[in-house]
């Protein structure tokens, strides 16, 4: 399956320490635990086009996703954390509301879903913003 992935999804992913272009999504997982283990990280991850894409902000084993449908319609991740999580977003600390943060592996299981289909993952609850 690794090497079907291969040949029909090329994903770009970009992140605070530099742009990757990945093609399945054992390389995608591998890069987000790296950004995890740095104090504050921001991914995005998209195919050939602009949109659909998703966003993971990462602290940890914390993480807040963004999927972005297209232009002006955008998903919130829900999560069910006791209290808010520092991330950062656009290069500026954002404390995201405790509602919204979920686990880094749930974000890996999303990525997951995404890469495979390029819709919403259905694998976590969502809040239209």
């Amino acid at each position: 399956m690794e090497q079907m992935d291969r040949h029909r999804n090329l994903m770009h992913m970009c992140t605070n320490t530099g742009n990757f272009p990945l093609q399945t999504k054992s390389e995608i997982a591998e890069q987000i635990q790296k950004s995890a283990a740095l104090p504050l990280d921001e991914i995005w991850i998209s195919g050939e086009t602009e949109y659909p894409c998703l966003a993971i902000l990462v602290n940890g084993a914390n993480s807040c996703l963004t999927y972005f449908e297209k232009e002006g319609v955008m998903w919130l991740s829900y999560g069910t954390r006791q209290r808010p999580v520092l991330f950062i977003a656009g290069g500026v600390e954002w404390e995201a509301p405790a509602d919204s943060v979920i686990s880094t592996e749930d974000a890996i299981a999303c990525m997951e879903t995404f890469f495979e289909t390029r819709e919403k993952p259905t694998c976590i609850e969502w809040q239209l913003l």
